[in-house]
């Protein structure tokens, strides 16, 4: 089934039911650089709920990186629209917080659809673990 495009008003009626607090303005502007694409807008609350950062930083980051999408020229048809923007930010975000667990995704990412060997991660668990910051990794026993 194909989804279409919310209005606006519906886009801010999503942001502003699932992020509390954000303000009318800031929440408008976002859902402007998305292009009210739904999947894009949740994407933006579960960034916005999971990092807890301002709505307002949030924007200005998002400003900034729509302008690195836009160098890379059109996407999809949509110039100033992209979830792949959200996704960066998500990784730029992690890599900095957990340079182990960014690369792990990236790992997890690169070998989908496919199942994931389990030697891959456990032999390659010793290397991830040192860059560590916190273990956050649990591997089954053999």
């Amino acid at each position: 089934m194909e989804v279409g495009d919310f209005s606006p008003a519906e886009a801010v009626e999503l942001l502003a039911k699932r992020v509390a607090g954000i303000d009318a303005t800031i929440a408008e502007r976002i859902a402007d650089l998305l292009g009210h694409l739904p999947l894009a807008i949740e994407q933006a609350v579960g960034y916005l709920r999971q990092s807890k950062m301002p709505p307002a930083e949030y924007t200005t980051l998002l400003e900034g990186r729509l302008g690195d999408m836009l160098g890379r020229g059109r996407v999809a048809g949509r110039p100033r629209v992209t979830v792949a923007n959200l996704w960066d930010l998500s990784m730029a975000r992690l890599r900095d917080e957990s340079p182990a667990a960014g690369e792990l995704l990236e790992l997890c990412a690169f070998c989908a659809p496919d199942p994931i060997p389990l030697d891959l991660i456990t032999e390659g668990i010793k290397g991830l673990a040192v860059r560590l910051s916190r273990p956050t990794i649990r591997c089954p026993a053999r």
